[in-house]
């Protein structure tokens, strides 16, 4: 499914360069699979920039860390490797967006916000900051709330330029990481960060009825839906409405959404309910890559789908959409074509990263992302 260890081991002693930017989320330091996933499971090296999650904001619209052990731990990986970089995440599935919503609404609100994040991620020697829109949106009253958004960003990044030309020290990186048809689209937000990842996957689930892979590169022609459920017809909205393609960043999820048929179809497009959880990660129509690697192994049947550039397999009544080395080379190949700034990734703990379950070593999704994104490169 991946490239043989050892090959991937010898490309990857050559440094990322700036071409690409390979930025790998961390989402939980709890049970992971057959191992804790913990600060010592990171590998330094395989990605430009990490970023850990999550924070939230308290009543006086400030950003409260949560762990500061552990933001310690994972900064000091940077003695390691000092061209790593190192972003601190606040956002995410469970955020208050009812109080980040009020925060971005008034200035005094911003601006308390804004000190609390530059003593924080100074604090724990964090690089920068990440903002997350992440299901639920975090814009419950749309595009006013997307507006203030902007002046969020734009005073963020003349607190980040200030503070750099006061302190002498290198200014921190603003990112966002968004919803692919989100309006921010059509705004200037992107004037003031400096990349944006765009959560490309998730985009077909069981909550559709329907088998369906959650990243197509392309079309599946099998319904009205498919001609905008896919990467290619996303990331290029984002490309007409004149977002410039080096601050974006092709979102890549280390994991499936897994389905149960309802008949006897097994192709695309199939009837189908939610389908069981992993073994490990025990979350209903969800498989971290180590144990959809385990269900390929137990002997699922493997298909390719020449309209969407993607893999899936299915074994009895269990379905789920995957990707493999050919997938990853095509979208890497097409994410290259297009000038894009690189990828992101979620997540770092999703990955075999005790390299027991996939026998392809440690990581191996990840480092076969890397790897054709250096080759990419050589071009």
């Amino acid at each position: 499914m991946y490239l043989h260890a050892a090959l991937v081991g010898l490309v990857l002693q050559l440094h990322f360069g700036a071409t690409h930017k390979l930025v790998c989320y961390i989402s939980s330091w709890s049970s992971q699979g057959m191992a804790q996933f913990k600060v010592d499971h990171v590998d330094p090296f395989l990605c430009t920039h990490l970023v850990v999650t999550f924070t939230d904001i308290n009543g006086s619209y400030e950003l409260e860390p949560h762990d500061h052990q552990l933001y310690h731990s994972f900064n000091r990986l940077k003695l390691r490797n000092p061209k790593l970089k190192t972003l601190l995440a606040t956002g995410g599935q469970h955020f208050n967006g009812t109080l980040f919503s009020q925060m971005i609404s008034i200035k005094a609100h911003r601006t308390a916000f804004i000190h609390s994040v530059l003593k924080v991620v100074r604090t724990f020697g964090f690089d920068g900051l990440d903002l997350v829109q992440k299901y639920p949106y975090v814009f419950p009253r749309g595009l006013k709330d997307e507006a203030k958004f902007t002046s969020l960003a734009r005073e963020l990044r003349l607190a980040f330029d200030r503070e750099s030309s006061r302190s002498g020290k290198r200014r921190l990186v603003l990112s966002t990481t968004l919803s692919p048809w989100e309006q921010m689209a059509g705004s200037d937000f992107h004037k003031y960060v400096d990349f944006i990842s765009l959560m490309s996957y998730d985009l077909h689930g069981p909550w559709q009825g329907v088998t369906g892979h959650s990243s197509p590169l392309y079309s599946g022609g099998t319904s009205q839906n498919d001609l905008y459920l896919n990467i290619n017809q996303m990331v290029k909205y984002w490309l007409y409405r004149k977002i410039p393609a080096r601050k974006l960043l092709l979102g890549f999820a280390v994991y499936s959404r897994t389905f149960e048929l309802q008949g006897r179809e097994h192709g695309m497009g199939a009837p189908a309910k939610e389908g069981g959880p992993g073994k490990y990660t025990k979350t209903t129509g969800f498989m971290a890559l180590f144990e959809v690697c385990q269900f390929i192994e137990s002997g699922a049947t493997v298909k390719w789908s020449k309209n969407q550039q993607v893999p899936y397999a299915y074994k009895g009544k269990q379905w789920l959409g995957f990707e493999n080395q050919h997938s990853l080379r095509k979208k890497v190949k097409w994410l290259t074509h297009l000038d894009l700034g690189g990828a992101m990734v979620w997540s770092l703990d999703l990955d075999d990263f005790t390299g027991t379950s996939c026998h392809q070593g440690k990581y191996p999704f990840i480092k076969q992302l890397k790897s054709s994104l250096l080759a990419q490169r050589k071009k």
